[in-house]
């Protein structure tokens, strides 16, 4: 294969992909000094940022789950509540 020169663009996103590769690997606790010199190809760099996406991904689908459930029981306690006060009121009409 014949070296391929960079556009100005090209460089750009390599950087921009590169400081996001940093980022990830801070996020997990990887030292960043001593992983990226590791990952010389580019097909073990592209792996490593597919397994990180995954985890992030996986952990925000969590959150997601979470939160949607406490919503639910929020709307579900507030609905008891409700129907608390709409006894109450109904005792005290008749």
């Amino acid at each position: 294969p014949w070296p391929q020169e960079s556009t100005p663009d090209e460089s750009l996103l390599q950087g921009k992909r590169r400081q996001d590769l940093q980022e990830m690997l801070r996020e997990v606790g990887l030292e960043v000094e001593y992983w990226l010199p590791k990952l010389q190809e580019h097909l073990e760099k592209r792996a490593l940022e597919k397994l990180l996406n995954l985890s992030h991904s996986n952990s925000i689908s969590e959150l997601q789950d979470t939160q949607e459930n406490m919503i639910k029981k929020n709307q579900k306690q507030t609905e008891q509540a409700l129907q608390e006060l709409r006894d109450l009121l109904s005792e005290g009409r008749q």
